[in-house]
């Protein structure tokens, strides 16, 4: 049984009639949550479920889908959450991760005879010779076969200890299988929170989530925060109920931050940090730069090495299933950001080592050129991305929408011009496209490529 799971529960038996979980109509408190716990588990026992081994969610957050995740990790399983995914993209990482069961809501458990390998694996050895539960995640936007990490459960349970209660509602807004989502999760259950699950994540659904249960802490992306403003929901919904609306994933443009301060001038915004790789840092704004932070965080170390952010962190994962091992032979792990030192231990992330665009052998970052895009009176969302070209390796493009109660349009010209009062030349949008809506990622991120 793992121990620090098992502590858990009682923290779940002590908060008693206090609400856990809104989804949909349905509302559980922490006590009951335990009897949807223990129900789980009875399920997973008349299943022959063995602990260690590795066994996939498929199902994004629901009160059913917490309740099989903590019930699988007391019984020190590998537990793999895969969430809103393509059939081939499922049996992809089913396959990686060496699944040797499914669960769903649907099908409960599912024994799959072809993954018993599992056992095989050097991590998978080291978790079950350490008697612990594992969590299997796999990284974004990852090309060809997604990287699998491993996280020892127990001890990335042991950064968020127990906290004095508050009366707080968080939304549950990063997907099942996200590390952001962990974050929230293990959070609210540390001070004892309500989590509010949606189950559309469309910007209207969630202001009216925002609405009708008096939400206090949206978690997001500055892509969904820009697409509550385009379509004026903070005016068409009452948001007043919001506290702190908490940021990252990327980078947070300087415009798009004092728009949302103007339409949300009693909200406090936090700049959030981490990878799935290393789990949540904690950090402080700057005073001096709205978008700098500082980590403060005990058990994590920070360097920066040719502008990369590195990490060292208590909470790191042990490794990847099916990728060499990503640290430093003394255990940094390098983030692939790229960030820029500040004041008094200050930095801000300039973008992914990934999303650079190199103009002729000139570093082209894409959040700088949004700023400037954004500062035009007419633009209200800009995306910008390197395109190959056969002179200098690759130009600068960028997807712009336009403010549809603007008199007076610009035309591309004008914003280009408008770029190079601001920018060098190779900056300057090569290209620029009118669009309605710019691309953007599954996770709300927009996409660079």
């Amino acid at each position: 049984m793992s121990f620090a799971v098992s502590k858990l529960k009682d923290l779940f038996l002590k908060r008693g009639n206090r609400l856990f979980l809104i989804h949909g109509d349905q509302e559980v408190t922490y006590g009951e949550f335990t009897s949807h716990w223990e129900h789980a588990a009875e399920e997973s026992r008349r299943a022959g479920i063995q602990p260690f081994e590795p066994i996939a969610i498929l199902s994004d957050y629901s009160p059913e889908a917490l309740a099989h995740f903590f019930a699988l990790a007391e019984n020190r399983n590998i537990v793999v959450p895969i969430a809103n995914h393509s059939d081939e993209e499922t049996k992809k990482r089913l396959d990686v991760a060496k699944c040797r069961w499914t669960w769903s809501s649907q099908n409960s458990f599912q024994k799959n005879e072809t993954h018993r390998s599992y056992r095989h694996h050097r991590l998978y050895r080291q978790l079950t010779d350490e008697n612990r539960p594992g969590l299997v995640l796999f990284s974004s936007g990852t090309a060809g076969e997604p990287k699998a990490m491993l996280h020892d459960q127990d001890r990335l349970l042991t950064r968020y200890p127990p906290k004095p209660e508050k009366d707080l509602r968080q939304l549950l807004f990063l997907f099942f299988d996200h590390i952001g989502g962990f974050d929230t999760l293990f959070r609210a259950i540390a001070n004892g929170s309500t989590l509010v699950i949606p189950k559309d994540r469309s910007p209207e659904s969630v202001a009216r989530l925002i609405a009708t249960h008096q939400i206090t802490i949206l978690p997001t992306t500055p892509t969904f925060l820009n697409l509550i403003l385009l379509h004026q929901l903070n005016e068409t919904y009452d948001l007043s109920s919001l506290k702190v609306i908490a940021f990252g994933a990327e980078p947070m443009p300087t415009s798009l931050l004092n728009r949302l301060r103007e339409a949300f001038p009693k909200v406090d915004f936090q700049q959030k940090f981490g990878t799935s790789e290393t789990g949540a840092v904690q950090v402080i704004s700057a005073v001096n730069d709205e978008i700098a932070f500082k980590i403060m965080d005990h058990t994590v170390e920070a360097k920066i090495e040719e502008g990369e952010l590195y990490l060292k962190s208590s909470s790191s994962v042990l490794g990847y299933l099916n990728h060499p091992d990503p640290f430093t032979d003394d255990r940094w792990f390098p983030t692939g950001d790229l960030v820029e030192e500040q004041a008094e231990g200050a930095i801000r992330i300039l973008g992914r080592k990934t999303e650079i665009i190199n103009v002729g052998g000139n570093k082209v970052h894409p959040i700088e050129i949004e700023d400037v895009l954004l500062n035009h009176h007419a633009v209200i969302d800009a995306r910008v991305y390197g395109k190959a070209n056969t002179l200098t390796g690759q130009w600068v493009e960028a997807e712009v929408i336009l403010d549809p109660d603007r008199e007076t349009v610009p035309s591309k010209l004008d914003l280009k011009k408008h770029c190079s009062d601001s920018l060098d030349a190779y900056k300057v949008p090569a290209k620029i496209h009118f669009v309605d809506q710019v691309s953007q990622t599954a996770n709300f991120k927009k996409k660079r490529s």
